[in-house]
């Protein structure tokens, strides 16, 4: 069974600072699906904002009101995910969207 050992699912709710989940579709240690599942717990709504053949970012805000985003990217396995084209600049921009969040 592969399964989250730290049960982070079970502790979302109290993060109370900006989120960003970044997963690989190709992930072979943790399921896209797990990464998934904890945007989903964590952010009220989420809403697709980019899709490409490489990457895929929803966001929403948490249930402490925070900006909240996840990024899916096609490759990358669960080591590799920064070496994808797209991976820097889905980076700085939200980090530029947390920086004028209020």
């Amino acid at each position: 069974c592969l399964c989250d050992l730290l049960a982070s699912i079970d502790r979302v709710e109290r993060i109370e600072v900006p989120v960003m989940i970044v997963h690989a579709l190709n992930d072979w240690v943790i399921s896209v699906q797990q990464g998934i599942n904890l945007a989903t717990r964590l952010c009220r709504s989420l809403n697709q904002t980019t899709r490409s053949k490489k990457v895929c970012v929803t966001e929403g805000i948490t249930r402490a009101g925070k900006p909240c985003r996840l990024a899916v990217f096609p490759d990358g396995g669960h080591n590799y995910v920064s070496l994808q084209p797209e991976f820097h600049r889905v980076i700085a921009e939200f980090k530029e969207y947390i920086a004028g969040f209020h």
